[in-house]
């Protein structure tokens, strides 16, 4: 019954009962599946089951979830306790999954501020994309194609990394209302992109130039037991590095460096703030050679390119192309007097500059070129197998013994038959066509043009702001080339740009509503 003085403070009471028992019933359900874990003794099980309790009460008490989601994005752990690989998108979606628990009963959580107004289409298509891959998931499960065994663990896992993107932003724009920034949003992103890049360059180059161990030379895919390939790991949790983790942060942090020095914002011109400018784009150059991709020095160049022609900043341009090529000369001059000096990493990351000879490294990326071409093909192949995989896809199957078989007979093209298998095929448009069909690959670029779209009217809105013009560029920058570039590469929307459109969205509803001085600023929720 509603409290006719104070209806507010009643309907917020029946929400935290609905709560409690929501909890009560979730604490009996752990109760029952530890026990059956004890009496199988599968106690590895029982460490993953810690550790999320662990994390949720962090989160229940500090409330920080997108710090701690920006924190677990830039080191790029993994933890695989039970053979099952657990990496940043999984880890950040269960922070705020927890902060969404212990916040929901606030009344209208998920509700749109009005300074947010631009981003209401955006959570319709992202509510209808994410309810289309449920309903389909069910389908599936339920039905599925050619009698296949549907793997739930990798269906899981390919939800999640086409989610994860989509659902920082979207649990920020409902979370803004109860946002407040108490600190310099530029210390804080930079202070833990260098913490970031600094542990997995160390990790790196002690694996690379100590113990000799690099990432697998004819492919992009190693597998997720291959331990001699990780230098970090620790027993019982199994937690160790993401090898491709500095493919992915590098060209972020080289963005974010030029753009916290070019910033116009008061709040970019404190020292710490350029102290991290400068600290990320020196990182960020040895990262990208130590990194082992292709076009790792390429990469981050189009960013800042995009990003600086905006800015009427061309001359840095040049800059940061002349810092290329110094590290070309280097990699080059290095090569010729001793190719043993220069590992299969840093030849892949310098390789396709012009003037590099470095034949190894070229063998190397021919070979993983013609297996992403080849797995494009089969790709499309399975997915022009009927009309129901075509309209809808046939979901993600299991990996089984024949696949394994098919491995050991022939390492190029039995890889190709897993990936495809389990809807990796290293490229965006059939990572999307095969699993969810052509339904889900129109709601998904529906609802990315949807969110560019609401930044963009975001930035024109708050034309005059310089730190929601820094954020929202960087943020249509990121979303634009990185979705260009999965295209060859294979990557749904990264936790990366969901993370920077989660903090334009919270810096945007403080800034347009709250004005406050420089020197109170960075993301503390308030309770």
């Amino acid at each position: 019954m509603r409290n006719k003085h104070n209806p507010s403070i009643s309907g917020a009471v029946d929400k935290r009962i609905l709560y409690y028992i929501g909890l009560i019933l979730f604490a009996a359900i752990l109760a029952f599946y530890i026990g059956n874990k004890i009496g199988t003794e599968e106690n590895n099980d029982l460490i993953e089951i810690g550790l999320f309790i662990i994390v949720s009460l962090l989160l229940a008490i500090s409330r920080k979830w997108l710090v701690l989601t920006m924190v677990v994005s830039a080191f790029g752990f993994i933890i695989a306790p039970t053979h099952f690989k657990v990496g940043p998108a999984e880890m950040a979606l269960t922070f705020i999954a927890c902060f969404a628990v212990a916040n929901f009963w606030r009344p209208g959580f998920f509700g749109i501020p009005k300074e947010l107004e631009n981003f209401k289409f955006y959570t319709v298509c992202f509510f209808v994309l994410f309810i289309y891959l449920i309903i389909h998931s069910v389908y599936n499960i339920t039905f599925p194609n050619n009698m296949e065994n549907i793997a739930w663990t990798n269906l899981s896992k390919t939800i999640v990394a086409t989610l994860i993107g989509f659902t920082v932003p979207w649990v920020a724009i409902g979370l803004a209302r109860y946002s407040q920034i108490t600190k310099n949003p530029y210390i804080l992103l930079g202070s833990i992109l260098i913490f970031g890049l600094l542990t997995n360059i160390i990790i790196r180059a002690y694996g690379t130039f100590v113990l000799g161990i690099g990432i697998s030379e004819n492919t992009d895919i190693p597998s997720v037991d291959q331990a001699s390939s990780n230098v970090l790991d620790i027993p019982g949790i199994h937690l160790y590095e993401n090898m491709f983790q500095l493919r992915v942060i590098v060209p972020f942090a080289l963005l974010f460096g030029v753009a916290v020095l070019v910033s116009k914002s008061e709040l970019a011109k404190e020292w710490q703030a350029r102290l991290s400018g400068i600290s990320l784009i020196f990182l960020g150059f040895i990262g990208a050679a130590l990194s082992g991709g292709r076009s790792t020095l390429i990469a981050p160049l189009i960013y800042c390119a995009l990003y600086l022609m905006n800015r009427r900043k061309s001359y840095l341009i040049l800059l940061l192309s002349f810092i290329v090529l110094l590290i070309a000369l280097l990699g080059r001059t290095l090569y010729q007097v001793n190719p043993n000096y220069v590992p299969l990493e840093v030849q892949r990351s310098l390789a396709l500059l012009p003037f590099m000879d470095m034949q190894e490294a070229k063998d190397s990326i021919d070979s993983s070129s013609d297996w992403r071409y080849g797995l494009f093909l089969m790709s499309l192949d399975d997915w022009e197998q009927s009309y129901r995989t075509i309209m809808f896809g046939r979901s993600i199957y299991a990996y089984t013994v024949t696949d394994d078989e098919q491995i050991k007979r022939d390492p190029f093209y039995g890889e190709q038959f897993v990936s495809m298998r389990r809807g990796a095929t290293h490229n965006l448009v059939t990572d999307l066509l095969v699993p969810y069909g052509a339904v889900g690959f129109l709601l998904y670029f529906i609802t990315l043009f949807v969110l560019l779209r609401s930044i963009y009217a975001l930035r024109k809105r708050a034309y005059n702001n310089p730190t929601i013009n820094d954020f929202s560029l960087m943020a249509l920058v990121m979303i634009i080339v990185s979705t260009l570039s999965s295209i060859i590469g294979g990557q749904f929307l990264s936790l990366e740009c969901g993370i920077v459109v989660a903090m334009l969205c919270l810096i945007a509803r403080n800034e347009l509503v709250f004005p406050i001085a420089p020197q109170t600023y960075p993301l503390r929720i308030r309770r």
